[in-house]
């Protein structure tokens, strides 16, 4: 039994040093991803571009020189989007999203949003945090 639990555990570290992040091109994003930058963020200019292949996952950091930062799956699916200079724009989630935050949060910022199994999280520059369904219905405030 420990002979197994040694070799379990030599294995996961293993496969753990293998896990690497590299500076790729932006052209080696997945279509999905430079479609979504293309469309929500034409404006912002991609500085830094991470592959980050994990043990059983691939995922892709790109950050721009307005200080956005956008995370996205291995499939080229946005997961985070980040801004912690700018305000966020947020055309491509959905309008109940939009219509919450200007009537109860008019004049504060996005400055980061996740997307997330049951929906959308969304941070304000005045630290409140927002959970949304899917179909961008208010669900409660996050501590």
């Amino acid at each position: 039994m420990k002979k197994i639990l040694a070799i379990t555990a030599i294995m996961l570290v293993g496969m753990t040093a293998f896990a690497q992040k590299t500076n790729i091109g932006y052209e080696n994003l997945p279509n999905v991803a430079k479609d979504f930058i293309n469309i929500n963020f034409a404006e912002s200019n991609p500085v830094n571009i991470l592959k980050d292949a994990e043990t059983f996952e691939i995922e892709y950091e790109v950050r721009f020189d307005d200080g956005l930062k956008i995370e996205f799956d291995k499939n080229g699916e946005w997961k985070e989007i980040k801004n912690e200079i700018n305000c966020l724009t947020f055309g491509f989630l959905p309008k109940n999203i939009e219509s919450y935050l200007e009537n109860n949060h008019n004049g504060f910022c996005v400055k980061e949003i996740n997307r997330e199994f049951a929906g959308y999280k969304i941070e304000l520059t005045n630290d409140i945090e927002i959970i949304f369904n899917k179909n961008g219905k208010f669900k409660r405030y996050d501590d």
